[in-house]
């Protein structure tokens, strides 16, 4: 791809599409947490209804770590990312984890905002929960959101219930770091960060670097990238949902501890909605 080209992209699209390699090892990291997050899916799944048996849309899947997890649990899965490399890597983990090759889950590649298409095409629809995980929205914009919610409103089933993760806005602000650095095995990653008051924007320049020979002294640069995400306080993202089909039930600080939300709630927080 040119570089004229490459400047009309998203940034999400230049690291999970362009560049995907570079974020595998956050997933790979995250997987150590894959089944605390999914016993909580599973409590809020049961409190709306929805049983083992009912089929799931792990939608922005990524490695398909939670896709996985309820694939064990007797749910039918079907994950759905913009990321080639990461739905082959869902792919082998999912081949290596379960026994019973009729429960894998199916995974389809697609842009996040045009999901009725592609899974409509293939013949998924009617879905009985859709959960979105890690923060998997906020990558372009508010107007982007309603369109994906929308999206994925014309694919649920009757009384759909859509769990969302998201980082908590009001935890960010109280815990702003202006630099972060992530640390692992053939990869450094380091963040100047800044948050932008007047859009509600956490913005930051990324540098990807290769540690050569396992050095992390001997560094070679493969990325440098600016993101920009949307952070949406709790009562901002409700809207949002009410806007876009569907209807807001309730929200809980941790998707593993399911507490009320307080002013004082952690890093990340989940909400249950219906569709409407």
């Amino acid at each position: 791809m040119n570089d004229r080209s490459r400047n009309h992209l998203n940034w999400s699209d230049v690291l999970f599409v362009e560049n995907p390699w570079l974020y595998l090892p956050f997933l790979v990291d995250q997987r150590k947490n894959s089944g605390k997050e999914t016993d909580g899916i599973v409590k809020l799944l049961r409190q709306n209804d929805i049983s083992e048996g009912s089929k799931i849309l792990d939608f922005s899947c990524g490695i398909g770590r939670h896709s996985i997890e309820l694939a064990k649990r007797g749910y039918r899965v079907v994950g759905y990312d913009p990321s080639q490399l990461f739905l082959e890597v869902a792919r082998k983990y999912s081949v290596e984890e379960l026994t019973q090759s009729s429960n894998l889950p199916k995974f389809f590649l697609g842009n996040p905002y045009d999901p009725s298409r592609v899974l409509l095409g293939n013949d998924e629809s009617d879905f009985d929960a859709m959960i979105i995980m890690d923060n998997s929205i906020g990558y372009t914009g508010s107007s982007n959101d309603r369109t994906m919610l929308r999206e994925l409103n014309k694919i649920a089933g009757r009384n759909c219930i859509l769990i969302i993760e998201t980082e908590n806005r009001d935890w960010r602000l109280r815990n702003f770091e202006s630099m972060t650095l992530h640390e692992f095995d053939h990869i450094s990653v380091f963040e100047k960060w800044n948050f932008n008051l007047e859009s509600s924007e956490f913005e930051s320049l990324s540098s990807f670097y290769e540690k050569v020979n396992g050095d992390k002294n001997d560094l070679k640069m493969l990325l440098q990238l600016g993101t920009t995400m949307r952070l949406y306080s709790l009562h901002e993202l409700i809207t949002l949902l009410n806007e876009s089909g569907w209807k807001y039930l309730n929200s809980y600080d941790s998707i593993m501890q399911l507490d009320p939300v307080r002013i004082d709630s952690g890093p990340n927080i989940a909400t249950v909605s219906i569709a409407e």
